[in-house]
């Protein structure tokens, strides 16, 4: 059993098929700040919001010296997906949340986590006409695998870093020390002689 006060895990997103161009605004913007605490519909309340949690969890943890900090991020976070723009946009500004997060987290013994799930057969990925027929889905048991490493602390060393569930086998990356922009959400230099480079 994991001990209460030791690990949030933060999840929440609304992924219906979202084009950026044609989305009326209002159902834009909120699918893009549920993680962030855009709950202004009655529907979206069961939605949690990273930044509120953390921000009532966090001073508990870091007056403790312990804790982690587990936001179910998303691989369409991590690339413009035209079909699902709001999600993309939601989950994308989560995972750089949690990149800062762990960032201000440095010396305090609480570490934050972005954990993808895969593609784990729910209601959402159900509703989504891009997996319709889709039979290859990550084993939930992959994501309970992958959040407990985190838990018992063995994976520390990928804090304010990007895991997935099915592909990151614990007792494979734990022996790993990631570095610099390793898994984390970065602009990438169109060449040696790019001046953001």
């Amino acid at each position: 059993m994991l001990n209460p006060g030791r690990i949030l895990i933060v999840g929440g997103g609304i992924a219906g098929l979202t084009l950026a161009a044609a989305l009326h605004q209002r159902r834009f913007d909120v699918r893009a700040r549920v993680p962030f605490g855009g709950l202004e519909d009655e529907e979206l309340h069961e939605h949690a919001a990273v930044q509120l949690l953390a921000r009532a969890v966090l001073p508990t943890m870091v007056a403790r010296g312990r804790g982690r900090v587990v936001n179910l991020a998303s691989g369409m976070g991590t690339r413009a997906e035209a079909d699902y723009s709001a999600y993309s946009v939601g989950k994308a500004a989560q995972i750089r949340l949690t990149e800062c997060l762990a960032e201000s987290l440095l010396g305090t013994g609480v570490f934050a986590f972005n954990i993808a799930p895969g593609l784990v057969q729910t209601e959402m990925t159900a509703g989504m006409p891009r997996w319709a027929g889709h039979t290859a889905w990550t084993p939930l048991e992959r994501v309970v695998e992958l959040v407990c490493a985190v838990a018992a602390g063995r994976l520390d060393q990928w804090s304010g870093r990007f895991l997935r569930a099915g592909v990151d086998d614990p007792a494979v990356v734990a022996p790993l020390s990631p570095s610099g922009p390793d898994r984390q959400l970065r602009l990438r230099p169109y060449g040696a002689d790019d001046p953001l480079a």
